[in-house]
């Protein structure tokens, strides 16, 4: 009798722990299979973002070696250049951000808001005296420039555009020392609304560059570029037409949305 009980407990222990087993083992199939529905559904919805939003902001710096154009304004306000044309090229550096479009066909369009600087040097180094001065033009710009792109992850681009510009102010930085090795310096401010200045100008922009894309949306940019001012820089009525050019690159990084 005992070992009819004793038999029949083992069996009753068998038989639970198997059907629990069974239990657990179709359970973890079920829950595998959800993960895995889930991380795909995951990736689906990163990809589709890296895919269908060609949308991205950037962040940019620029160096430029600039450099102008001075020729006289021939007519009734005509005078002679003298001293200014030894005025030599000034180095710079300007910012702005914005927002790049991919379109079809392997065309981006970009556009934005940045802080534009040109100018130039001049300095005189007499017998007994030194006249120096740096002269800067800041303006507000608003780039339009379609690129045309090729490659993923690697990006290789030349684009050409145009550069809509207002004049915010102009600065000149003087300093000089006399026969007795005195130092002073001085410094000229006018605003962009001075009667003497073009307060909107237009430059004509080409550029080629790479962009190298880390991560699933930041890229970073390195971008060789060349801007011709077509205007001058005065108005019709002064002595001189002056036109700026500027040699440089940008650095900078995107972000896609």
């Amino acid at each position: 009798m005992e070992n009819r009980k004793y038999i029949t407990v083992v069996f009753a222990l068998l038989t639970s722990t198997t059907l629990l087993s069974q239990i657990v083992t179709k359970e973890e199939p079920e829950k595998k299979e959800e993960k895995k529905k889930e991380v795909v559904e995951k990736a689906g919805v990163q990809s589709n973002r890296e895919l269908d939003n060609q949308t991205s902001v950037y962040f940019n710096t620029n160096w430029s070696n600039t450099s102008r154009n001075l020729s006289v304004n021939e007519g009734l306000f005509a005078e002679e250049i003298g001293e200014r044309a030894n005025e030599v090229n000034s180095n710079f550096w300007s910012f702005g951000i914005g927002i790049r479009a991919d379109l079809k066909k392997n065309f981006r369009f970009s556009t934005g808001l940045g802080l534009v600087r040109n100018g130039e040097k001049y300095s005189f180094i007499g017998e007994d005296s030194t006249f120096s001065y740096t002269t800067r033009y800041n303006y507000v710009s608003m780039p339009l420039i379609l690129d045309y792109v090729r490659g993923n992850d690697l990006k290789f681009s030349i684009g050409v555009g145009l550069m809509p510009q207002m004049l915010l102010n102009y600065r000149q930085e003087q300093e000089w020392e006399n026969s007795v090795n005195t130092k002073s310096t001085n410094t000229i401010k006018l605003k962009g609304t001075d009667q003497n200045f073009n307060p909107f100008i237009i430059s004509a922009v080409v550029n080629a560059g790479i962009q190298y894309k880390y991560g699933n949306f930041w890229s970073i940019y390195f971008t060789p570029e060349a801007r011709f001012q077509i205007p001058s820089t005065y108005v019709k009525n002064y002595p001189y037409v002056q036109k700026a050019v500027a040699i440089g690159f940008n650095l900078g990084l995107s972000y896609q949305l």
